[in-house]
């Protein structure tokens, strides 16, 4: 989201008038506060996702050939046949 000069003076004007000038340092330092605990915690989110890729990289290798047991179309369509009873088989497939 990108603002321009003239949304940020609209933004300032607005907020003036609707707090006024004394309430409104107050405001900016705790928007500050907020904004940077949640960028805190972004950062956070993000360096705990890139150490889980990290950790289990060799169990998400995508690169191979699927599994053969696995077959949507198929499995789908016989649950449709079957009206809605997926385990007909025994074996779940």
């Amino acid at each position: 989201m990108e603002l321009g000069f003239t949304e940020i003076m609209f933004l300032l004007i607005f907020f003036l008038i609707l707090f006024g000038p004394d309430k409104l340092p107050g405001i900016a330092r705790t928007l500050g506060k907020y904004y940077a605990e949640l960028n805190r915690y972004r950062k956070a989110l993000e360096e705990e996702f890139r150490k889980g890729l990290e950790e289990g990289g060799e169990a998400l290798d995508f690169t191979g050939e699927a599994p053969k047991n696995i077959r949507p179309v198929r499995r789908v369509r016989r649950n449709v046949e079957n009206g809605g009873n997926d385990s007909v088989n025994g074996d779940g497939e």
